[in-house]
């Protein structure tokens, strides 16, 4: 018969195993989510960093600096003091010296690591960095002649001799100092030069040239955001999908020039009619999109009415025309256990529901109405107060 404290030890143990493996699990998961969740960050934000981390390196080095010059100023006042009577040196060659000399050889330590951030030319850097680089060894040259001279103070010729020694290497490091704050200042100016075109660039990736409206890129992050804050939170949202109607013959009659001048009035119409820019966006070619948070599939109906309403009112000046233009729009709202792949899927459904009706229409995908065919779903004003689906032309007066 099997005692009874050796079946207790074998519960114990196989609870641990199962613990164990049960938390190496879970932490397997939670280690892939977080990769999935967190893309690699874009060349230019990554940029960004290394250049946010450089500019944080060189104030450092700045102020080091000059606090390490006002230090030996200080010091070089006392050493002026005892020309007239040079025996006085022996005055500040004690707790005064020991503490220059500290202070001196902290400096270079701490410079000497800061100077590994600073690119060599070898590792793609630029000139001014090369001259900071320089005149940051000149410097430490100077420093460490310093410390030199501090540690063999005690031990030389005479007083005088050691009072002139101290005085010229002071004085020799106060002049690269003045060179070392130029070549800083400049590689600051770099800095921030560079700063802005990664800002620059940072923002071209992510909006549309010609409209300046975020691009499919932003717009997917924007999407995530929502989608994320649906999953967690339960609050809603939804997706309007516009595309401009017979696009192609205003390009093809009247050239490109007059097209991007229709997609500029359009964005420039979103823009105005839409409180948060990060919300909208332009796809490609003449398809847009607006995501609508907080707003269920009724209150999105309504703000695509209001769209194509303003929109069908709005002529774009091109040469001698006025050209009107239409859209179709279809909507969408965020469904309880889909991706954010469904909802785009369903938008995009819906407006092609809404070219099939005829155009300058609107359809709405709601989840009783997937059969878009039906054009109950879709609604269209009537033909003969526009002329639907194709571009209005009028001579201007």
């Amino acid at each position: 018969m099997v005692p009874f404290e050796l079946i207790l030890l074998n519960g114990i143990l196989l609870l641990v195993v199962g613990f164990v493996l049960g938390w190496f699990t879970l932490r397997g998961r939670r280690s892939r989510a977080s990769h999935t969740k967190n893309p690699e960050p874009s060349r230019a934000r990554l940029g960004n960093t290394l250049s946010d981390q450089l500019g944080n390196t060189l104030s450092e080095i700045e102020k080091d600096v000059a606090d390490h010059a006002e230090g030996i100023r200080s010091f070089g006042d006392q050493l002026k003091a005892t020309e007239s009577s040079p025996e006085s040196l022996s005055e500040i060659s004690g707790d005064s010296l020991s503490g220059v000399r500290k202070t001196n050889r902290s400096f270079i330590d701490r410079t000497e690591r800061n100077m590994r951030i600073i690119p060599k030319e070898t590792e793609g850097g630029r000139k001014e960095f090369a001259d900071l680089r320089s005149s940051l060894r000149t410097h430490l040259d100077g420093s460490e002649e310093l410390d030199q001279s501090l540690s063999l103070s005690e031990s030389a010729g005479s007083a005088e001799q050691e009072r002139l020694i101290l005085m010229e290497t002071i004085e020799s490091l106060l002049k690269s100092k003045e060179h070392l704050e130029s070549s800083l200042h400049t590689a600051q100016k770099h800095i921030q030069i560079q700063e802005g075109q990664l800002k620059e660039a940072e923002h071209e990736a992510r909006h549309d040239q010609l409209t300046r409206l975020p691009n499919r890129r932003m717009f997917e992050e924007r999407l995530t955001q929502l989608q994320t804050r649906f999953e967690i939170r339960g609050r809603v949202y939804s997706c309007l999908m516009i595309d401009l109607d017979k696009f192609k013959p205003i390009n093809d009659e009247f050239g490109h020039a007059a097209g991007d001048a229709v997609l500029s009035v359009l964005a420039h119409l979103l823009r105005t009619m839409m409180p948060e820019l990060e919300n909208i966006a332009r796809l490609g070619g003449d398809e847009f999109a607006v995501l609508l948070p907080d707003k269920n599939l009724s209150q999105a109906r309504f703000v695509a009415i209001r769209l194509r309403d303003r929109i069908v009112k709005v002529s774009v000046k091109h040469d001698e025309h006025d050209l009107k233009f239409t859209v179709s729009i279809g909507a969408a709202e965020v469904a309880e256990g889909e991706k954010r792949e469904d909802l785009l899927r369903r938008a995009d459904e819906a407006l092609y529901g809404a070219k099939r009706a005829g155009r300058n229409g609107i359809c709405v995908y709601g989840e009783h109405d997937p059969d878009l065919s039906d054009s109950s779903s879709c609604e269209s004003p009537d033909r003969d107060s526009v002329a639907v689906g194709t571009p209005l032309i009028a001579k201007r007066r």
